[in-house]
């Protein structure tokens, strides 16, 4: 790795922010299952602790991939790729089994924004300027 750190590409930065609104919201959630989790086990035909553990597990996740992000650390660009993918699984799986609407009308559309999400993601880290910025390219 160089002695210096190269300028953030700004579509990292993008990518980052991205990030972490979605931790953000993760976090959220966490806090309304857990806050609610008495109204909730009366309501939901599943344990609320699934909410619980899967907003902090998600929101705990994007804020270390933030920050991995955003440092231009050597790992980020790897385990945001596995995130995505991860991420991306996990919010099908939700939707088909644990949805009472099932997969809904929409989800050509859904899935259509979500292969897109995932190119970007994909596309946004391997460009030259990002990969000199995590230090995969030596200048």
């Amino acid at each position: 790795m160089p002695d210096y750190l190269p300028s953030r590409p700004a579509s990292v930065t993008y990518l980052a922010v991205g990030v972490l609104l979605t931790a953000g919201f993760n976090l959220l959630r966490f806090w309304n299952a857990f806050r609610d989790y008495k109204f909730l086990s009366g309501l939901l035909p599943f344990s609320p602790l699934y909410l619980v553990l899967g907003g902090l597990i998600w929101g705990l996740t994007g804020l270390v991939l933030f920050f991995g992000l955003w440092l231009g650390k050597q790992w980020a660009p790897t385990l945001t790729r596995i995130a995505a993918i991860v991420y991306m699984l996990y919010f099908w799986l939700d939707r088909i089994f644990l949805t009472s609407a099932g997969i809904g009308v929409n989800w050509l559309f859904v899935l259509i924004i979500n292969i897109i999400i995932l190119a970007l993601v994909f596309l946004i880290l391997n460009r030259n300027n990002a990969r000199r910025y995590f230090g995969d390219i030596h200048v």
